[in-house]
């Protein structure tokens, strides 16, 4: 029987290692959710415990994610006079939950503007990007190689970061969201706006599902910045939740 994230986090609660269990708990609902999918399919299901080292050997992205958890994430988009989003930097901090954990993925879509060749990942630090797949509508699925294995006994987590740059005219829609998976600790999300394309009123969220995002509490409307930078950290964050920042545009 799968235990609850209740009863992990009553764990957690206790006393014990929060970022170990909500690990643990991660890679155990990815192997749950992949032997569900094989066997519908009619497939034999053996438990692999080493994660795929090159991108050819990876069926589906849950191979790779399976085998590590992200403790934090950072994000700043970056936007111009006319409301697009030009550039998102952006920077992870996994550890591993099995050995020998190379590749990480990312995947990133652009809403308002579904076309192919919108879309362009750049490699930061910390490791290669090794593969880019590009869908009809111009979602992009990243596999980054990392700069060595990673192990859970490592003393540190891993950090990673890319930039994700934008090619288009169109007006950006006014949220960015961000869903809260177990094992995450912390976001980071900052937003710059350039005149005149400000925001009129901008919000942060947390929530469990984005139509409550849509509806911004009073306490959680930030007063207006004149250089148009809004930035919030989110803390002890809600696995199934989503997070982000609302605005209208003037």
């Amino acid at each position: 029987m799968t235990p609850s994230l209740d009863y992990v986090e009553a764990i957690v609660e206790l006393g014990g290692d929060a970022s170990l269990l909500r690990s643990l708990y991660e890679q155990m609902r990815a192997y749950v959710h992949h032997t569900s999918r094989e066997r519908r399919r009619g497939k034999s299901v053996v438990l692999d415990l080493v994660p795929p080292h090159r991108p050819e050997d990876v069926a589906d992205h849950s191979d790779v994610q399976q085998h590590y958890a992200r403790e934090a994430n950072d994000a700043h988009y970056i936007f111009n006079e006319d409301g697009v989003v030009e550039e998102v930097r952006l920077s992870v901090t996994i550890r591993a939950t099995t050995p020998g954990v190379r590749l990480f993925y990312t995947g990133h879509t652009f809403d308002a503007d579904r076309r192919p060749g919108v879309l362009r990942i750049e490699e930061g630090a910390g490791g290669s990007l090794v593969q880019l797949r590009e869908s009809p509508s111009g979602a992009v699925q990243a596999y980054f190689e990392l700069d060595h294995d990673l192990a859970p006994s490592d003393a540190q987590p891993h950090v990673l970061s890319w930039r994700v740059l934008v090619d288009s005219s169109v007006r950006t829609s006014p949220i960015l969201t961000f869903h809260c998976s177990p094992g995450t600790q912390r976001l980071s999300l900052r937003a710059d706006f350039k005149a005149p394309a400000l925001p009129q009123s901008i919000w942060w969220f947390s929530a469990p599902d984005t139509i409550d995002a849509e509806h911004p509490r009073p306490d959680a409307t930030f007063a207006s910045s004149p250089g148009g930078s809004y930035s919030k950290s989110f803390d002890s964050l809600t696995p199934g939740w989503s997070c982000g920042l609302g605005w209208v545009w003037n």
